[in-house]
């Protein structure tokens, strides 16, 4: 199935979590032994086959297998291979920020399709040209749009300008827009809205592009919705960063009330650091879900209410 398939077939089950997969050596579970990479494997084994059955998705972040020397990418793979063959429907998105000139991201295409993985998260900066080989690849390529860390909007937020037929769209949609007192006919909208724009309309031919927007900007979440449609969009930030779940899940909601992979890592993997880790990691994905479920059950029923 493709990365668009997997996430409906989801959808449809109502399962919108994503797991992230950030083993942090230092609160792997000391019963675990072994090599470094070796105690990552087993910790990671055991999540997969308590959550595999409630998840939407696994996140494995890059740099937590980087880092563990010569063996880690081969651990990554190792896992995501697993993945594949006892949950084929459950996607693999690798966490990796990657974007470079053209011919470098070639080399990260077939680096992240012999790792196995269905997505991957990506930096714009570079533009559509430089991310050709990814938007050509069959991944699904989910760009950083609005980041969920507090800094996030050093550039993300700086007034940019449309030019022609965007200014009119960006009107007709009601977006925000400020005008300079020296240029009052030149609209500016922050830059992550310009890039969700982007995406949407110029970038998503084949249907495979997404949006990381974070739950700590629920309001930036509900614009960048009302941009995108039914793009899907990978929301960060719930648990240990302390996005509100709920103004979360009614702002990244799309008109089927589908469209979110909710993200969790350490609020999910790291819960427990006894022997019972794997069974809490199930709960908290499982009470992850029922949340998010719940408050989609609230939206459906005040839409048709409204209808």
């Amino acid at each position: 199935m493709t990365f668009i398939e997997k996430l409906e077939l989801g959808w449809k089950q109502s399962k919108f979590v994503c797991v992230g997969l950030d083993p942090r050596l230092g609160r792997i579970p000391a019963h675990i032994k072994g090599l470094r990479y070796e105690r990552v494997e087993k910790f990671c084994k055991s999540i997969l086959r308590a959550c595999g059955q409630g998840a939407l998705a696994f996140k494995p972040n890059l740099a937590f297998y980087e880092a563990l020397d010569g063996e880690g990418l081969q651990t990554l793979h190792t896992i995501c291979h697993l993945i594949k063959a006892y949950f084929p429907e459950v996607l693999i998105i690798a966490d990796a920020k990657r974007g470079d000139i053209g011919s470098t991201n070639e080399g990260y295409v077939a680096m992240l399709k012999w790792l196995g993985v269905d997505a991957v998260t990506l930096n714009p900066y570079l533009g559509e040209e430089a991310n050709r080989p990814f938007l050509d690849s069959g991944l699904g390529c989910i760009f950083l749009c609005k980041t969920s860390n507090t800094g996030s909007g050093e550039f993300q937020n700086i007034g940019v300008q449309p030019v022609g037929t965007e200014v009119a769209y960006m009107l007709e949609l009601g977006l925000p827009m400020s005008f300079h007192p020296e240029d009052s006919i030149q609209p500016t909208v922050p830059l992550y809205e310009y890039i969700a724009y982007s995406i949407a309309t110029r970038w998503n031919e084949r249907g495979n592009c997404a949006l990381v927007v974070g739950a700590t900007y629920p309001t930036e979440l509900e614009t960048v919705r009302g941009i995108v449609g039914r793009m899907p969009i990978l929301v960060p930030g719930i648990g240990a960063q302390g996005g509100n779940l709920e103004a979360t899940v009614r702002a990244g909601l799309d008109d089927r009330c589908a469209g979110i992979i909710v993200n969790s890592s350490r609020g999910i993997i790291h819960a427990s650091e006894g022997q019972d880790f794997d069974r809490v990691a199930l709960r908290e994905t499982v009470t992850l879900n029922e949340a998010i479920n719940e408050v989609r059950d609230a939206v459906m029923s005040e839409r048709s209410e409204q209808e």
